[in-house]
């Protein structure tokens, strides 16, 4: 059992205080632990009489271990997520100075924020040889406003940085959009918008996605409120990068790369062992061009 201690009005002695109360049974996706969820209240008709308020087991109190109470407050001992649980099931016993004591179940239900559910760079494989696109998806029905999308590459490896150029497409797939990103312009290296070798990060405006019939916007950072960014490749461990060459992912091309390199060499479209991904300029083709990209990557990491 936890609780805390807290003045409450009376009126007569003796009598049990009312059920406890929770001025606030909702609480945000993402709030951190440590947020207060609202003011656990008794009324007791003996006047002022000190109460003390505890989490305590029985019916209806499954979710105990996820809340304290500090003085009248019920706080978070956890950061809730909406798709793992909807509502919190509580139990709490007031108790006054007269050891009157009543026991109340409570509900704490959690509300749904709009998040980016994952992104995918490329086709979804391991592969960075060749990356023409990346996919977002959202946990519901969005709108993305002009602007709301932007890409840029990072300094670095003796390459510089900048926005590259984006266009994107949106498709509803299980009732979540998925937005599609292709690239265009100087980062990239053919006409079917292929980005040149580095690291990148996507940033979504969290002001300019909404959720289709609700004001809603999106929680980008998921710190429980509206409206935060969302940035993918922020971290070496998101791999969003391009590695011509670089078949397993690793940001190099190694031993392995090369070998598979070797047995598609001088095959063309359409022929058995062609592997789009080394075609450099995608021509149709891989050959002595594709070769020397490949010989200058060669055991040379990418460095993020």
């Amino acid at each position: 059992e936890v609780g805390s201690t807290f003045a409450s009005p009376k009126r007569l002695a003796g009598s049990a205080p009312e059920a406890p109360a929770l001025s606030s049974a909702n609480v945000n996706e993402n709030r951190s632990a440590g947020t207060q969820v609202g003011s656990l209240t008794a009324i007791d008709v003996d006047q002022v009489d000190a109460q003390v308020m505890q989490l305590v087991s029985g019916a209806g109190s499954a979710d105990n271990g996820l809340f304290r109470i500090s003085g009248n407050q019920l706080v978070l001992n956890v950061k809730p997520d909406y798709e793992l649980k909807s509502q919190y099931q509580i139990r709490v016993r007031a108790t006054d100075s007269g050891r009157n004591s009543v026991e109340q179940p409570l509900i704490v239900t959690v509300n749904d924020l709009l998040e980016v559910e994952q992104s995918v760079t490329g086709d979804g494989t391991a592969q960075r040889s060749m990356v023409q696109q990346l996919s977002v998806r959202f946990d519901n029905i969005v709108n993305i406003d002009p602007g709301a999308l932007t890409v840029t590459r990072r300094d670095g490896n003796g390459m510089a940085g900048g926005v590259v150029t984006t266009a994107f497409t949106t498709q509803v797939v299980n009732s979540r959009t998925v937005a599609t990103i292709t690239f265009s312009g100087a980062m990239t290296r053919d006409a079917f918008g292929t980005l040149v070798d580095g690291y990148y990060t996507l940033v979504i405006d969290g002001s300019k996605v909404h959720r289709v019939g609700l004001a809603s916007l999106l929680d980008g950072n998921r710190d429980g409120d509206e409206g935060g960014d969302y940035a993918f490749g922020s971290v070496a461990t998101d791999k969003f990068f391009a590695r011509f060459g670089d078949l397993d992912g690793d940001g190099i091309v190694g031993s392995n790369d090369y070998s598979q390199f070797t047995q598609a060499y001088g095959k063309s479209a359409g022929q058995a062992g062609y592997r789009r991904e080394l075609d450099y300029k995608g021509v149709g083709l891989i050959r002595v061009f594709d070769f020397n990209e490949i010989r200058r990557r060669l055991n040379v990491l990418l460095q993020f």
